[in-house]
Order: C-alpha cells, then sequence, then structure tokens
C-alpha cells in the first residue's frame, strides 16, 4: 500500500513547520491557518490535514508539551538565538525555574524525613 503522492508532499511542507498554538475552534487556530497559508487551501482542508498529520502512527506534526504548541517533528530552535530576546530569557527562566523546583523538592522531603525521625524518637523515648 503506498501513501498518496499529495500526502508525502504535505507531509514534507509541513515537517519543518515552526511551533503555532492550536484552538479547538478551527477558525481561531493558528496551526490551522498556518497549513492554509502554506498549503494555500481553504480552511476545511487545512483542517482536514492537521487531523491526519498530527495522527500519533504519522506524527508529521508532534505536540510540544513545555511550549504548548503544534510543531513539525523536523523543527529545531535556532541554535544562536538572540541574547536578549524574549525567547532566550524565557528559555533560561524556564531552566532556573525546573532546577528551583527540584532543589524545593529534596529540601521538602529532606525536612519530612527529619520530622518523622523526630516524632518517632520522642515517641519512643517518653
Amino acid at each position: 500500500m503506498s501513501i498518496p503522492i499529495e500526502f508525502e508532499a504535505q507531509a514534507t511542507l509541513l515537517s519543518t513547520m515552526p511551533p503555532f498554538k492550536h484552538d479547538p475552534d478551527y477558525a481561531k487556530s493558528d496551526v490551522v491557518r498556518a497549513i492554509q497559508q502554506k498549503l494555500e487551501c481553504d480552511i476545511s482542508e487545512a483542517v482536514l490535514t492537521f487531523e491526519s498529520l498530527r495522527h500519533w502512527g504519522v506524527a508529521v506534526l508532534v505536540y510540544n508539551r513545555i511550549s504548548k504548541c503544534w510543531q513539525g517533528r523536523e523543527w529545531y530552535p535556532p541554535l544562536d538565538p538572540e541574547p536578549h530576546s524574549i525567547e532566550a530569557i524565557v528559555g533560561q527562566l524556564v531552566c532556573e525555574i525546573t532546577v528551583l523546583k527540584a532543589e524545593v523538592r529534596k529540601l521538602r522531603n529532606g525536612a519530612n524525613s527529619v520530622s518523622a525521625k523526630k516524632y518517632a524518637w520522642r515517641r519512643n523515648n517518653r
């Protein structure tokens, strides 16, 4: 069973698509609008293309859980973003927040284990 040539052409065009937000209302969806502009088609065909290319078996369009956007599977962010661009600053802040959350989690777990040991010692030494 071969894949139609039109489908392969669409997949090739959209596999490097940058991230776009999706809205359940297709008229407001940025990703559907981007597909519509890239393929130069009407909205109904863009919706069908979006639905077929995001399917997990095909996975030409993948969902990025961090940015909560749909993007092409072969799209990569620029290697050298401008040092003072909003994207670079947000990326650095997200990394720092992740590290801080991990440290807080470790401290919280350590504090819980210390208080549990202290309570057990008091209970046993009455």
